[in-house]
């Protein structure tokens, strides 16, 4: 449904906006149409809008969850290249503390581009601390 008014509106001459790209994805990744919510973030970005590390972090966690590490990956290599990197980590550890959005990848590609603080590694510590307590972890495994 909601791709068929995305598809009216641009045939109409009406382009969304980071608001209607945040909806999509946020419809998309909870209905489990990650493949739709990775390509609304990378149109998103393509079309000049600046996503809010909440959307970044949820699209990671979508991809981790469906054991799609390679395009999480590519997500986040996104944000290193664009600057959006300092509020990345404490972010997507964040955004639901019973799904983390694969610690070691964020920490790999972070150390890779030189963009780890302190901070992070203590936000990466607990994330991963918290997740070996919870019924939950298999997500995480999933992308480790």
């Amino acid at each position: 449904m909601a791709e068929k008014v995305l598809s009216e509106m641009i045939q109409n001459g009406f382009y969304p906006d980071a608001y209607i790209y945040r909806v999509l994805i946020d419809g998309t990744c909870k209905t489990g149409m990650v493949d739709h919510a990775y390509q609304y973030l990378m149109t998103m970005v393509d079309s000049g809008f600046i996503p809010t590390m909440a959307t970044f972090g949820q699209v990671i966690n979508s991809l981790c969850a469906n054991g799609r590490r390679e395009d999480a990956v590519g997500v986040i290599q996104t944000m290193v290249q664009k600057g959006w990197v300092p509020e990345v980590v404490s972010t997507i550890m964040s955004t639901d503390k019973r799904e983390i959005a694969a610690p070691k990848i964020l920490l790999e590609e972070l150390l890779k581009r030189g963009h780890i603080t302190y901070g992070s590694y203590e936000v990466l510590f607990e994330g991963v601390r918290d997740s070996k307590v919870n019924s939950k972890r298999s997500r995480w495994l999933k992308c480790v």
